[in-house]
C-alpha cells in the first residue's frame, strides 16, 4: 500500500455548502476585479493572467506595481 500523500493534511474534504460558498465568493471577487480568464493571480494588489509568467506575480509580492484597475460602473 503506498504511503499517504503529504498533501492530505492540507487538503481535507469540505462539506458541499462550504464549497458552494467559496465558489460564490471567488466568482464575486473575479467579477469585482474584472477577471477575464483562468488562471488569474492577484498579488500585491496587481492582477496577472496566465501560467507562463509566474515570475511576475512572485515579483509583485516583493515589489507591488500599485496600479489602479479600472472600476466597473
Amino acid at each position: 500500500m503506498p504511503p499517504a500523500s503529504p498533501l492530505r493534511k492540507f487538503c481535507k474534504p469540505q462539506p458541499a455548502q462550504t464549497c458552494k460558498k467559496n465558489y460564490r465568493q471567488n466568482t464575486t471577487d473575479a467579477i469585482t476585479h474584472s477577471v477575464f480568464g483562468s488562471p488569474t493571480y492577484i498579488a500585491g494588489g496587481d492582477m496577472f493572467y496566465g501560467q507562463d509568467r509566474l515570475e511576475m506575480p512572485a515579483r509583485a509580492l516583493d515589489q507591488p506595481f500599485k496600479n489602479d484597475w479600472p472600476k466597473r460602473d
